[in-house]
């Protein structure tokens, strides 16, 4: 099997020769896949920027970076306004893609 193009903005470190679907000349394709934690509406500014920056910082740590990277895994982490972002532009896309191909639950 040969890769021939990922679906990321970005190169792939473990996949460095494989271009992205911007760069093999598809720019509107992206499609990323991430993993994030909620908590609940109540929860206190404080706690939830606790939270984040632990997250950040275990995600970062190089035992959990290296097992990210043997799994061609990239890792992420940021703040709440960053989840906030990529969950908005997340939605808008796929909710695109749902209007344009008129999907439907069955």
């Amino acid at each position: 099997m040969r890769a021939l193009a990922l679906t990321g903005t970005q190169r792939n470190p473990s996949l460095p020769d494989v271009p992205t679907f911007a760069e093999a000349g598809y720019p509107s394709f992206e499609v990323n896949s991430w993993f994030a934690l909620f908590v609940p509406v109540a929860t206190p500014r404080p706690v939830i920027d606790k939270i984040a920056a632990g997250v950040t910082q275990v995600v970062h740590s190089p035992d959990i970076s290296e097992r990210f990277a043997d799994d061609g895994w990239v890792p992420g982490g940021g703040t709440p306004e960053d989840l906030q972002k990529l969950w908005m532009k997340t939605s808008q896309q796929l909710g695109d893609v749902i209007r344009q191909r008129h999907i439907t639950l069955q």
